[in-house]
């Protein structure tokens, strides 16, 4: 069900594009006003989180953005077909498809590089918290994380043997090499 909401978040993000595009060549007065660019900008910042939240999934966060920028690119390169020199989506002026562009590029690159710190930084806390205690598996005999085949003890290289928690500990993310 979850990835069905991450389906319609896209299709939003999608139809958002769509608008982006279209309503780009505003004017306010004389004054061109690509307030549309606010739009994307939105939708960069709130659907790549909502579609994390839904999934816990880093590729389920991208794949908003990238249909937000597929689609942005595609209508902004698609020819007009009564006047083949020109773009559809802007007749004169550039500047407003790099603003539109721009601003959500940089905003989707923004979350997504906040949503990846706080996947590290909640999975560096999940590995100084220390081993988890034993758990009972299926068959109802405990288990013990420490001597668990499946994920092995933790090597103690100073003193050269298994360690729950002793300072020259090597973290499962540190190189081989190290040692301290």
């Amino acid at each position: 069900m979850d990835w069905l909401l991450v389906a319609f978040v896209t299709l939003l993000c999608a139809l958002t594009a769509v608008v982006g595009v279209a309503y780009l060549p505003w004017h306010i007065g004389a004054v061109p006003m690509p307030v549309s660019a606010l739009l994307g900008v939105g939708a960069m910042v709130l659907a790549p989180r909502a579609a994390y939240r839904l999934t816990g999934s880093m590729a389920a966060a991208v794949l908003p953005v990238l249909v937000w920028f597929g689609v942005t690119v595609w209508l902004v390169l698609t020819r007009n077909p009564m006047m083949r020199s020109q773009a559809l989506s802007v007749v004169q002026g550039q500047w407003r498809v790099m603003v539109l562009l721009g601003l959500g590029s940089l905003a989707a690159a923004a979350t997504l590089t906040l949503l990846w710190a706080e996947r590290t930084q909640a999975r560096y806390a999940r590995t100084e918290a220390g081993p988890e205690p034993a758990t009972e598996s299926r068959t109802g005999s405990r288990t013990d994380p420490a001597t668990d085949p499946a994920t092995g003890p933790v090597i103690d290289r100073q003193a050269g043997g298994a360690a729950g928690g002793a300072p020259g500990r090597v973290e499962a993310d540190e190189p081989t090499g190290r040692s301290g």
